[in-house]
Formats: C-alpha cells, structure tokens, sequence
C-alpha cells in the first residue's frame, strides 16, 4: 500500500471543530482521514471519511468540485493537522482543491 498525504503547522494549538474541504481521490481499496499531532510525529485520526466518498462526492459533473462539509463529534486540539490517504493498490489520485478548518484557540 501507500500514503499520501497534506500536512499543516498552525504554529501552535488549534482546536479544529468542522471543516468543509474540496478533496478528491480515486482509490477503492484504501481509507481517507483526517488527522492532528501535537509534535508532527505522532498522529491521531479524529474524522474518517465515510467509504462512499471519493470522487464521485466531490465532483458535481461538470468537472468542478463540491465541498464536503463535516462537524467533529470529539474535538481535540493540536498543532499539526493532515488529510491523509492510504491506498491498498499502485495506482491512485490525490487532489486537495480547498480545506478549511473552523475552530478555536484554547
């Protein structure tokens, strides 16, 4: 399998509470994630795309992409935060076209 994936440093500890993002992959043997770090090293998986996402999600058919939007049921604070996917097969796609993150400073 593989891992791609799209990190980002805020300097210091955010509490991300939603996030609306236009991702998109093309993989049906692999999970997609988000995930947060206090030290860029060690990362915990606080939102799970449900399997039914992907490409066709995120695509409205005139090639333009939709955002996904979601709240987080148990949020956390942390430093670092990444999208990451891991795929099961070798050939797959991975397109970040906007993420935002809503939260608060603790």
């Amino acid at each position: 399998g593989s891992e791609v994936w799209v990190a980002y440093d805020f300097g210091t500890q955010v509490q991300v509470e939603s996030f609306q993002c236009a991702v998109a992959y093309w993989q049906t043997n692999g999970s997609f994630t988000l995930q947060g770090s206090s030290d860029g090293s060690n990362w915990t998986v606080f939102y799970t795309f449900p399997n039914s996402t992907g490409g066709g999600n995120f695509t409205n058919g005139a090639g333009a992409y939709t955002p996904y939007t979601a709240t987080i049921s148990n949020p956390q604070p942390f430093r670092y935060y990444r999208v990451h996917g891991s795929v099961g097969g070798s050939n797959f796609e991975f397109a970040t076209h906007s993420l935002i993150f809503t939260g608060v400073i603790p």
